[in-house]
């Protein structure tokens, strides 16, 4: 971290290219892509699925009990490439 003053990367917002259902008990990383400015999750989130990862150049934020969120909201993300 050698006195970064910000290590951590930004957290940007982007609108959803489809809805995204309500969020559980725990914070959610989303694997995304972020083409032409809109966000897509990808569908398969379990952590043995390789291509979403490799594929993702974001990562969706869903907070603790998010509520539902339709196409075209905005929603925050971490670009990971």
């Amino acid at each position: 971290l050698g006195g970064a003053r910000d290590p951590l990367p930004p957290v940007l917002q982007a609108p959803l290219a489809v809805p995204l259902a309500a969020g559980d008990s725990r914070r959610a990383y989303l694997r995304a892509r972020l083409d032409a400015g809109r966000l897509t999750p990808f569908a398969g989130q379990d952590s043995g699925q390789v291509f979403p990862l490799i594929a993702a150049n974001a990562l969706i934020i869903r907070e603790i009990d998010a509520p539902r969120q339709a196409a075209a909201d905005m929603a925050d993300y971490i670009a990971i490439a």
